[in-house]
């Protein structure tokens, strides 16, 4: 009779994703990066071997899912830039967690967040919410078309 708490949960998030732009579902995938990263962290300081291993695989996913999705011909250098990034990182964690380092973690961490907040900004600019008044909004054309290499690497 009642949809059960968890199934209600679950569609909402389905519906969430399918109305979310490409921009927006990449930034969310950088935000869940992220936070499987410091859990990955937090684990290895913990000595949790199980949770690490899933978070880290939940990164690594994550990154296979960035790296599959990049258009090498229309974005060209960047692209290719992007791809030897993930690659590198990549490689990074898996060092990371035969290690058991977090310092290798917190590497990537930092050469993801610069990316991560691009796609904010660039979510932010095609929702029109760049964090300016509509008259002072000049720059935004600027905006848009300084971030259509990173768009076009990730294939739209």
């Amino acid at each position: 009779m009642y949809a059960r708490p968890n199934n209600m949960y679950k569609a909402y998030q389905q519906n969430d994703i399918l109305t979310l732009s490409p921009a927006a579902i990449i930034e969310r995938l950088y935000q869940a990066m992220e936070r499987s990263l410091v859990a990955a962290k937090d684990a290895i300081e913990k000595g949790q071997t199980a949770i690490k291993g899933e978070k880290l695989g939940h990164a690594l996913a994550i990154i296979g899912e960035l790296q599959a999705s990049l258009d090498m011909e229309k974005g060209g250098e960047i692209a290719e830039n992007l791809y030897d990034l993930y690659s590198f990182a990549t490689n990074r964690l898996l060092m990371a967690n035969v290690k058991n380092d977090v310092q290798l973690i917190d590497e990537v961490v930092n050469i993801m967040k610069p990316l991560g907040q691009a796609w904010s900004e660039i979510r932010r600019e095609q929702n029109g919410h760049n964090g300016t008044a509509p008259e002072n909004r000049q720059g935004s054309a600027t905006a848009q078309s300084r971030n259509e290499p990173l768009q076009a690497a990730a294939g739209y």
